[in-house]
């Protein structure tokens, strides 16, 4: 979560920092198995559930623009986020992801302005025109993660 708050793609130029970010999170959620090696079946089933969904109807579409590679790069993608959701963590790690979700929004803060000391705007353009507050990251991700931090 911290290489994707840190928002590298904006910071150092980089082109597509997304099949990186997925890697982390995929790696991270193989040590939280590793570490707490609980699986919900009725996450476990759900996984496989859409699985199956995807690759049937990617199999059986007609859609001219439909490409094989597009969608394993979204499968990729959601099941880099939906692995959390089948492994059960323990009542420490819960409890750790809370509270450090509760800091995102002041780190986000704090680091656009560290960002502004070294050059960087802190104003990005979103998508209805209007000029917002991003800190490292878009406007929307900034509202996204401070939702979440007041909510944990």
């Amino acid at each position: 979560m911290v290489v994707t708050l840190l928002g590298l793609h904006y910071v150092f130029n980089f082109v597509n920092t997304n099949p990186f970010e997925r890697g982390l999170l995929i790696i991270a959620a193989f040590f939280l198995f590793k570490a707490q090696p609980k699986a919900s079946i009725q996450g476990f089933f759900g996984l496989i559930l859409i699985t199956f969904a995807i690759f049937f109807f990617g199999y059986f579409t007609s859609f001219h623009q439909f490409s094989w590679g597009r969608l394993l790069n979204a499968y990729i993608a959601l099941i880099a986020l939906l692995l959390f959701y089948v492994i059960q963590p323990s009542e420490d790690n819960r409890l750790f992801i809370l509270k450090w979700i509760s800091r995102i929004a002041p780190f986000l803060v704090f680091y656009g302005f560290f960002l502004m000391i070294f050059g960087r705007s802190v104003f990005m353009q979103d998508h209805t025109g209007a000029m917002r507050y991003g800190g490292g990251t878009i406007p929307a991700y900034m509202a996204a993660a401070s939702f979440a931090s007041s909510v944990a």
